[in-house]
């Protein structure tokens, strides 16, 4: 069983009470729609190369790895906060 869907399953038990509706399955991506209107976008293509992106109406706050900000000292994990801006 692939890590994507594993973790949706893992979701859809765990937290199914807090959820707004099932676990969606995107091609490259798991949704997850919290009760409290925060949307929660899942990449995961290895188990050290993620990408989470969370979004509250135009609010958006996103956490990954992409190796593209080597001046980092947490390289290549980084934050996107909510300005836009790529922070350590």
């Amino acid at each position: 069983m692939s890590l994507q869907i594993e973790l949706a399953d893992y979701i859809d038990r765990t937290f199914s009470s807090r959820l707004s509706r099932p676990v969606e399955h995107k091609q490259d991506a798991l949704i997850v729609n919290l009760e409290n209107g925060v949307t929660l976008m899942v990449r995961y293509a290895a188990d050290d190369a993620y990408s989470l992106r969370w979004s509250y109406g135009d609010a958006e706050l996103g956490i990954d790895t992409a190796p593209l900000h080597r001046e980092l000292t947490t390289f290549p994990n980084h934050l996107h906060d909510l300005e836009g801006k790529v922070r350590p």
